[in-house]
């Protein structure tokens, strides 16, 4: 069974606004509910972050990844996880939590976003 992950929000840092993160629990329990793991909590931003549409800076991998932490970290371990989010930019911010979730025990990680900008 694989794990459906999302990339939180630069906005909050828990996962109770997180669109994302409401998207998977709403899958999950109307139509997949023994077909994935909700990993939907275990990517978190310890300090919320700066959009690069706000920031004239340039955002780095580094920087992205400095400010996320993993909780529940045995629903990952050892496993393949789905790793979601909205919108891709620069990749930053996908590639870190990508960095993060396979140094916490993630067997694989495949990517999926739903836009890309230009």
């Amino acid at each position: 069974m694989f794990v459906i992950c999302c990339v939180p929000s630069h906005d909050e840092c828990n996962e109770i606004n997180n669109v994302m993160s409401s998207v998977i629990k709403s899958v999950k329990t109307k139509y997949y509910n023994n077909y994935f793991v909700d990993g939907s909590n275990v990517l978190y931003r310890k300090y919320i972050t700066e959009k690069l549409s706000l920031n004239t800076g340039v955002r780095s991998v580094e920087n992205q990844y400095n400010s996320l932490a993993i909780r529940n970290s045995d629903l990952i371990n050892n496993r393949t996880i789905l790793l979601i989010d909205d919108f891709y930019t620069t990749g930053s911010t996908i590639n870190a939590c990508k960095k993060i979730l396979l140094e916490n025990g993630a067997k694989k990680v495949i990517l999926f976003t739903f836009g890309k900008t230009r």
